[in-house]
Formats: C-alpha cells, sequence, structure tokens
C-alpha cells in the first residue's frame, strides 16, 4: 500500500501469518485495515455506532493486494472493517483467485506424496512443515463459502489489475516448480499463472487486458511468483515488465 503524496510519500506492507490463517479470519482481517488505514495523528482504530471496531476509510492510498490478500481486503470491505474511498484512492489486484484455485483442492493428496509435486508444493508453502495441507489453502477452494460474494466486492472497486499468463514466467528457481504446480493443479485448459487460472484472475470479465505494462489491465506473461515483482522485470517484452507496471499505477 502506497501513501500518495509527493511521489507516495509512505509505503506499507504486511507481513503477516497467511499459512494458518485464511481470507475470512477475523484477526488477519483487521490486520490488513489497520495497515491500510493507519494514520500517525489519529491512530487506526474507531467504534462504530454499535460498538463495534471500525478502521474507516482507506483514503489517499493506492493498494496493491496479491494473490490471496484480494480476498484478505475484500472480506475486510464486508465484514465492515474498513472501507476504499475511490475518490481519492485506487486499489489494483494482482494474481488473485477471486473463484478460487483448484490446485487447493488437491492439497491433501500432494502433501502426503513424495516426488517433484511435493516438493514444488512445500517449497511454496502449500504444505505445512508437519506434512498438512495450509490450512489457508482450505479456504481458496472454488466451492469455499463466500468466493461469490468476495467477487461481486472487488470487481466494482479496482483500478486494474495484473493477471499472468504463463506458468513458467521469467526464467528463475520458481519456474518449473509452477509449471508442476500448473499441471498438478489441472490448469492447462484454461490460461494460467502456475497457480491462479486467468477465469479466476479476471473478476471484471469483460475488461480488456492488454499485454503492455503501461495499461492498467495488464496480461502479463509471468508466474504467479513473477507478479509480486520479485524477480525484477523480463529483459525484453512489454508483456514481462511487472516491477514497471507497478511503478506507473495511480
Amino acid at each position: 500500500m502506497l501513501k500518495r503524496g509527493r511521489e507516495c510519500g509512505r509505503r506499507v506492507f504486511l507481513d503477516v501469518d497467511t499459512m494458518y490463517r485464511g481470507w475470512d479470519d477475523r484477526s488477519l482481517q483487521e490486520q490488513v485495515c489497520a495497515a491500510a488505514t493507519h494514520d500517525s495523528d489519529t491512530g487506526p482504530v474507531t467504534m462504530d455506532q454499535a460498538g463495534r471496531m471500525t478502521m474507516g476509510n482507506i483514503t489517499n492510498t493506492i493498494v496493491f493486494t496479491h494473490s490471496m490478500g484480494n480476498l484478505m481486503l475484500a472480506g475486510a470491505i464486508e465484514a465492515g472493517l474498513c472501507s476504499l474511498d475511490q475518490a481519492s484512492s485506487s486499489w489494483y489486484e494482482v494474481s488473485g483467485p477471486i473463484k478460487g484455485a483448484h490446485i487447493a483442492s488437491v492439497l491433501d493428496t500432494v502433501c502426503n506424496q513424495t516426488g517433484l509435486y511435493k516438493f514444488a508444493a512445500a517449497h511454496l508453502g502449500y504444505c505445512t512443515p508437519e506434512g498438512d495441507p495450509a490450512p489457508a489453502y482450505k479456504t481458496l477452494e472454488p466451492s469455499y463459502p463466500g468466493l461469490d460474494t468476495m467477487a461481486q466486492t472487488i470487481a466494482p472497486r479496482l483500478s486494474g489489475a495484473m493477471c499472468g499468463t504463463s506458468a513458467f514466467g521469467l526464467s528463475s528457481v520458481y519456474s518449473v516448480e509452477l509449471s508442476a504446480t500448473s499441471r498438478l493443479g489441472d490448469l492447462q485448459d484454461d490460461v494460467n499463472d502456475g497457480v491462479v487460472p486467468w477465469s479466476s484472475c479476471n473478476p471484471k470479465g469483460s475488461v480488456r487486458f492488454e499485454p503492455d505494462y503501461q495499461s492498467a489491465w495488464y496480461a502479463a506473461a509471468v508466474n504467479h511468483i513473477d507478479s509480486a515483482c520479485y524477480e525484477g522485470d523480463g529483459l525484453w517484452g512489454l508483456d514481462r515488465k511487472p516491477c514497471s507496471w507497478y511503478a506507473l499505477r495511480k
């Protein structure tokens, strides 16, 4: 999250447990809103007329939410913990499993086997150190209650999105692993980033995405890790510049 001003005077990154807590966990949603609305002068928390915690509007802020973070913020908005002031703020969705991710439905099997799939799933955080499916991923199964509502919450509030179109993505240590998870999640029939299929990442449906980082709606030839700007920009191609996309958003 970036606080608008003179070239974004303040940057806030949320580093919390998203392995054992799903997007609908109340404490996780409170942390999202606290980060997005915190004001050093007034403090982050107020109470509404019913005596419930609320953190007010997200104002004068550029919000980037990656992967499950999209559902975390949407759930917080639905719970009344905070809201997005669309007149002064913008929200950009990145690689969001808005309609769920099929890989979450097969982790019970994967986390209890050996081989490449188990190695990839464990390295990417889908399996706990104990060898069980990470509890948060249960909330990303396509049939999980509430996902339809989250899609309806997210779509009208977005100013743009980045969705990945290549499981291999930028050449990195994650390329083979995410290619494996793409097969594991049976995603070959849908464009995907190795974790999230296109049909799940694009909640608006009718919006035209462009393979150019200058477009607010970006179809990027990157995978799920690349879209977080973890591996930088690709050396060539307008569709391989995730970091440059972030830098241009307002």
